[in-house]
């Protein structure tokens, strides 16, 4: 029995890796099962079938049967997790690559689904790389899918049926479901009728328009003339989808309309629900009503053009922003909830945390301001509970008491020198607090400067400078240990100064010296969490240029110090197609290190076997690049000409 390829359905030639393969006919690397039995070959190919024709609840009931045999086979986990977001592979008619589609768009993150998790667990090595590596690409296309989705306006109405049939024409289903979206428009619902609302979207992926009307969408009405017609892929993709929906938000209601067939007929999902028989008389009279009833039901969240879902989404947004200090994003987010639920207090209150620049609400008692006056506290106020209201009322309390105290210090402090004057030691009090204070400006002077070891060394009155601010003395010692390439040491203590003098601009600074100094010393596992680190932290962006080629760097220098060199120059050649600017950043970097690095070898080698490493690693840089033609070819000459070059 022979394996068959998860994106092309091609026949799949084993590696010597364990776990992988590559595909005869698309040339994909995929992985594979670890079990190769005639039985478990046949499960997997079934399933793979059953994905590749859209059938992707058929091919979940076969995975899930083999994870009931073996909870730990993780080949049958990634592939339930592609099925439960609906993933197919379809070839890039630019690159010719198979890239991920996905037909089963969710709020969901792919990487964080239960069946991801346990391919991760129960996965190592190369195996476990290529899941992570898909389920990035996976990510992706989610994201993106997301984004358009999130412009879209909602609907009311999802008109759910077979548009063609088996010979390309047009159903009589369609017929009868224009005549429904017809009779609802004219009502002034707004109603998803794929027929007409996604004529305009010709040659855009209509997932993520499909997927917006179904989150929005309260009502879904279903039709159907035959059994077939339910149960195609499509139809069958976009009704069990809202039903799942349906689980989760119980104010959405689907509703069967049949014609020409038993209604006990139908998929047994839909017969158990209230259906409307089309062929009845009255039966446009009973659906509307029907409809306004299910409609009218509905607060006034969902008649501001909202959807539960999408405030749940944008709220948990709007806390992720203002948790990582995004704050201008933080107060985009909550402008959106607000436009759908102008009276949500728990967005007021994120939003006035993110104007004051803070990342919890306690933090509002150790502003140096009050924000009685703010627009933001006023509807918190207006909207909030009276525990919600004693709550901000003890965040003023703290900050008028501190500015109170305060006032009392500096009227004290005043009162103080006077009184010193006044009895004859004032003038030699002041004189002594001008000196130190002059002392401490000459440190913070250098400090400025970025002559940290310079500062360090002029500090000779560690209490004058402890009086002045006890930070600095914190921030001198990170920049002297960011000189002498103590990252470690730098990073912890600029984390803890939290944006005091440029101590934000030097953690920048120390995490990418740090990466770089992971690099140049090959510990390419702790360089890539410094790097996932870095985009989490909204340092970089996972798209961003600098990102996909630190991504690249880390990911070639691995097979690099595993002498892997044909893969080296395979994946480099790739990244040329596909994005040449970044392989130019990357081999103007490496070019040389990769030459001289050949260079040596050859000029060290002497059996067979180091020559041809020694070329392998030239054939990096390219025989046009310097001399490297003349090298191999002297090389060759005296090694009697037995080692084939290129």
């Amino acid at each position: 029995m022979i394996f068959k390829c998860k994106i092309c359905g091609g026949d799949i030639e084993l590696n010597s890796e364990k776990g992988i393969g590559t595909c005869l006919y698309c040339g994909c690397v995929l992985t594979i099962p670890k079990h190769s039995d005639e039985q478990h070959i046949n499960s997997f190919n079934r399933g793979n079938y059953f994905r590749q024709l859209g059938e992707f609840d058929k091919a979940f009931a076969v995975y899930e049967d083999i994870i009931k045999e073996d909870e730990k086979d993780a080949e049958a986990h990634w592939c339930a997790a592609l099925c439960r977001f609906g993933i197919e592979y379809v070839e890039d008619p630019t690159t010719m690559e198979y890239i991920p589609t996905c037909h089963r768009a969710s709020f969901e993150n792919f990487t964080e689904d239960i069946d991801y998790l346990a391919a991760i667990k129960y996965s190592d090595g190369i195996t476990q790389r290529q899941y992570q590596k898909d389920g990035k690409k996976i990510e992706e296309v989610q994201k993106a899918i997301l984004a358009t989705s999130s412009k879209e306006d909602p609907f009311d109405i999802f008109i759910c049926y077979k548009e063609s049939d088996e010979n390309s024409g047009r159903t009589q289903d369609s017929v009868l479901a224009q005549d429904i979206y017809d009779h609802l428009t004219e009502k002034s619902y707004k109603v998803f009728f794929s027929r007409i609302t996604l004529e305009e979207k010709v040659g855009s992926e209509y997932e993520p328009y499909i997927f917006a009307a179904l989150n929005s969408a309260k009502v879904m009405i279903v039709v159907g003339t035959s059994k077939e017609h339910l149960d195609a892929v499509w139809v069958k993709n976009e009704w069990s989808r809202f039903l799942a929906m349906m689980k989760k938000d119980r104010s959405k209601v689907l509703l069967p309309c049949y014609k020409d067939m038993n209604p006990y007929d139908m998929p047994e999902a839909l017969s158990v629900l209230q259906s409307y028989n089309m062929a009845a008389i009255g039966f446009s009279q009973d659906l509307l009503r029907g409809i306004g009833k299910i409609i009218g039901k509905n607060n006034g969240e969902a008649n501001l053009g909202g959807n539960r879902n999408d405030i749940d989404a944008y709220k948990n947004r709007s806390i992720d922003f203002l948790e990582n200090g995004e704050f201008s994003h933080a107060i985009e987010y909550c402008e959106k909830i607000l436009d759908i639920c102008p009276s949500d207090v728990d967005t007021y209150i994120v939003k006035l945390c993110a104007e004051k620049r803070i990342r919890e609400k306690k933090e509002l008692a150790k502003l140096n301001k009050s924000f009685e006056n703010d627009s933001s506290y006023k509807s918190i106020l207006k909207y909030g509970s009276d525990d919600i209201r004693k709550e901000f009322a003890g965040y003023l309390s703290a900050i008028n008491d501190r500015l109170k105290n305060r006032r009392k210090k500096v009227w004290l402090s005043i009162a103080i020198v006077f009184l010193l004057i006044a009895i004859g030691i004032g003038g030699r009090y002041i004189y002594i607090r001008y000196k130190e204070r002059q002392y401490v400006a000459k440190v913070e002077q250098l400090a400025n400067e970025g002559k940290f070891a310079e500062a360090k060394s002029s500090i000779i009155d560690e209490t004058a400078i402890d009086a002045a601010d006890s930070k600095l003395r914190s921030y001198i010692n990170a920049g002297v240990a960011l000189e002498e390439g103590d990252y470690a040491t730098a990073k912890n203590i600029l984390t803890a100064l939290d944006g005091y003098m440029d101590s934000d601009n030097m953690l920048y600074k120390c995490r990418y010296e740090y990466l770089d100094y992971l690099l140049d010393n090959r510990d390419y596992d702790k360089a890539e969490i410094e790097l996932n680190e870095l985009i989490a932290l909204g340092y970089e962006d996972e798209s961003s240029e600098k990102a996909r080629l630190l991504h690249f760097e880390i990911d070639v220098l691995k097979d690099y110090d595993g002498e892997k060199y044909s893969h080296v120059a395979s994946k480099i050649r790739k990244l040329k197609e596909s994005d040449s600017k970044i392989e130019e950043q990357f081999m103007d970097k490496y070019i040389d290190k990769f030459y001289e690095d050949g260079k040596k070898m050859l000029d060290e080698a002497s059996e067979a076997y180091e020559i041809r490493k020694a070329v392998s690693v030239l054939g990096i840089c390219g025989k046009d690049y310097k001399d490297v033609k003349e090298l191999l070819e002297s090389k060759k000459a005296r090694s009697g000409g037995g080692v084939r070059w290129w």
